[in-house]
């Protein structure tokens, strides 16, 4: 099942800048409303699964009680933060904390009702879910030292991983530098 709910009873930091819920872990009107459509809307795609979660923003800096629901890629959060049920941002995530990243051009806010909201996020992350990811691989003595994970279409970056004690000498030289071309391209996703 897509977007199970986790974390909602982690609500000590909303009673600690004054905004109650009835109970912890439950959702609003506003929010079971979004879920539940989502929900509905996300079990007809054909997008290989990957985990998913409705969690709470833990950003103190920001509205304190807005929804996450997120998707993991590869190691990266992306989704939907939606602030008070009327107003949802989607776009790339802090991977931990939840909140939009600032900054994102793949980003973008609306707002409307509930089962709208629901409906723009799905159509958002179903079309993410099905973009194709690889993995950029450079190899030495057979084992992986450099790697690179993006999204195959555009090349944008979803993280990288250097290991200097796997790496070639030559390339902990500052003089020389890491080949361009990978030495090969592993597709993760579609």
């Amino acid at each position: 099942m897509w977007f199970v709910e986790e974390y909602l009873d982690d609500n000590d930091h909303l009673a600690a800048v004054g905004l109650p819920l009835e109970e912890p872990g439950v959702l609003t009107a506003p929010e079971a409303e979004f879920v539940g459509e989502l929900r509905r809307l996300a079990a007809s795609w054909t997008v290989p699964v990957t985990g998913s979660f409705v969690t709470r923003h833990d950003d103190e800096n920001d509205i304190a009680d807005a929804l996450a629901v997120v998707v993991q890629i590869e190691g990266c959060a992306w989704g939907a933060s939606l602030v008070d049920g009327t107003t949802l941002t989607c776009g790339e995530l802090h991977n931990q904390l939840y909140y939009p990243l600032p900054g994102d051009s793949a980003a973008f806010t609306v707002a409307g009702q509930p089962a709208d909201l629901a409906r723009d996020a799905a159509q958002w992350l179903e079309a993410l879910l099905r973009r194709p990811v690889v993995r950029l691989q450079w190899l030495h003595r057979g084992q992986v030292y450099r790697e690179r994970c993006m999204f195959a279409d555009t090349g944008r970056l979803q993280w990288t991983m250097y290991n200097n004690t796997l790496a070639p000498m030559r390339s902990l030289l500052r003089r020389f530098r890491d080949p361009d071309k990978p030495d090969r391209v592993v597709p993760v996703r579609n």
